[in-house]
């Protein structure tokens, strides 16, 4: 049988890359919104920047709390049952 453990804390790993990752994406995509305005770009592009940017937001979020979910679980799990 596979070690829950083990891969709860492979996933939790996981998630930390991924939240890494969008950190980075999110600083990007916050450069490319503030050039754009800078360069005078029409506003549909400016707009889908924003829009990206608050789904990267989003995102980040969620992937925060599905962390957070199982690091609660993983804790669960180890606590000796009485």
């Amino acid at each position: 049988m596979t070690d829950i453990n083990a891969l709860i804390t492979r996933t939790i790993a996981s998630t930390r890359r991924c939240t890494t990752s969008i950190t980075e994406a999110i600083r990007h995509v916050h450069q490319a919104r503030q050039l754009a305005i800078e360069a005078g770009c029409a506003p549909k592009i400016t707009a889908a920047l924003e829009r990206a940017e608050r789904n990267l937001h989003d995102a980040q979020h969620d992937t925060r709390n599905h962390r957070r979910h199982l690091l609660r679980k993983a804790d669960r799990m180890t606590k000796p049952h009485a």
